[in-house]
């Protein structure tokens, strides 16, 4: 029987995408062991974490990496402080 793949899925920021710099050498490095699948998840086309998540989610059910895994919960941006005045969009 042959052995699931090793999942890992990068985020980019709200400023990059997923073919910034970093996010390529990510993959690459993560590309570099045997047996892992990375993949670089598009958000550019919101800043919302909520549809962010559901993008992750997407992602991680395409690629067929949903069995096993801990589920993913957002966090409600309403129930938080902001970590920093400046990033108001955290809470």
């Amino acid at each position: 029987m042959p052995e699931q793949p090793f999942f890992v899925f990068l985020s980019h920021g709200l400023e990059s995408g997923p073919g910034s710099t970093k996010i390529q050498a990510l993959k690459a490095v993560a590309e570099e062991f045997d047996g892992v699948r990375a993949e670089a998840i598009d958000h550019r086309s919101s800043k919302d974490p909520a549809v962010r998540l559901e993008q992750m989610r997407a992602a991680i059910e395409s690629a067929g990496a949903g069995t096993g895994i801990a589920e993913i919960s957002a966090i409600e941006p309403a129930d938080r402080r902001p970590l920093y005045p400046h990033h108001s969009w955290l809470g």
